[in-house]
């Protein structure tokens, strides 16, 4: 495969995508959509987990929306909108927020433990 070809990603009128990496393309798109979902049941329920729910769901439906773009594109091969450098563009887009996601989920265990620190200490603080 050319992946490290430039002119592969920078191809103005790249051919279709081939079956295994179209079908992935659709799973991954099915995959995006049951965290949308799941991301806007759970952040519903509110909670300490919430805002990491909201993130998830945002990061699920930005990329389930791009996602859809970059395979309508690729299937009625509009030219410069179907380059294969939309695909890597996308995919350095989702590693970045997910990094910023899972920094993010990591500060979950200290606030937990100071909000239980604040409700231990305003148990005695008369009303």
């Amino acid at each position: 495969m050319n992946l490290f070809n430039p002119a592969f990603w920078f191809n103005q009128r790249p051919e279709l995508l081939i079956p295994f990496w179209r079908n992935s393309l659709i799973a991954s798109l099915i995959l995006f959509l049951i965290l949308a979902i799941f991301a806007f049941l759970f952040k519903k329920k509110g909670g300490l987990y919430s805002k990491l729910w909201e993130r998830l769901f945002n990061l699920s439906s930005t990329s389930l929306f791009i996602g859809l773009a970059l395979l309508f594109f690729n299937d009625q091969m509009i030219p410069v909108l179907s380059a294969r450098f939309w695909y890597l563009l996308w995919a350095i887009g989702l590693i970045i927020w997910s990094y910023f996601i899972i920094r993010y989920a990591t500060t979950l265990p200290n606030k937990k433990k100071d909000l239980e620190k604040k409700r231990e200490f305003e148990k005695y603080l008369p009303k």
